[in-house]
């Protein structure tokens, strides 16, 4: 793809290190966050020396084979193998897609959307990718605690905050499970049994 001096680039999934990708490399990994997030750093050297447990720029848990162009155009990619973004050239971007020819998995489709305006280009974005709920009323009904610990210490730690006057709309806690877990009617994780139906619970999903 073909790239102008003065042009920026966004996407990539969640990226913390840089707004703006223009000028780096991006693997499509999904990966720990790991610490610091700069090879030169000592702490970040530290890390890996001790346990390979360093982070990168481009460290992230979540990634995407999607990214946007102040041109007004966005590229996405449907594959579900690895790759990168590739955008370090002056006169173009590479995008590297790596999937076996003899693979069993579908190597995906280049998807390329333009607009005039930012706007019309977001509506077409999120007309292919898919729109976020409106967020529910009782989430600005209170604090949302991140804990961790289990439903016992959750449970505590609600009661301690309940108890000092706290209001507590909900709980941010990160949980590895096999399988689905419970959701509410407006389409948001619960927390289980045995827990009031106003406390609701913002969770990671993972499958192993």
């Amino acid at each position: 793809m073909s790239t102008g001096s003065d042009e920026h680039v966004y996407g990539g999934g969640e990226q913390f290190s840089y707004f703006d990708l223009n000028g780096r490399n991006y693997p499509l990994w999904l990966q720990e966050q790991g610490v610091g997030r700069n090879k030169s750093t000592y702490t970040t050297f530290l890390a890996d020396q001790d346990s390979g447990s360093g982070g990168d720029y481009y460290s992230t848990y979540w990634v995407q084979p999607t990214f946007v162009s102040s041109r007004k155009y966005f590229a996405h990619f449907t594959s579900s193998t690895n790759g990168q973004l590739d955008f370090r050239n002056d006169g173009f971007h590479e995008v590297e897609i790596w999937n076996a020819p003899d693979s069993e998995i579908f190597p995906g489709q280049l998807v390329i959307g333009t607009a005039t305006t930012f706007p019309d280009l977001l509506t077409k974005l999120t007309g292919l990718l898919g729109r976020q709920p409106k967020l529910p009323d009782w989430l600005y009904n209170g604090v949302i605690l991140g804990v961790q610990g289990g439903t016992e210490a959750m449970l505590g730690y609600l009661e301690q905050a309940q108890n000092e006057g706290m209001k507590v709309a909900g709980f941010g806690s990160r949980t590895m499970q096999v399988g689905s877990q419970p959701r509410s009617a407006d389409g948001y994780f619960g927390i289980g049994n045995g827990t009031p139906s106003s406390i609701l619970i913002w969770t990671r999903r993972s499958f192993g």
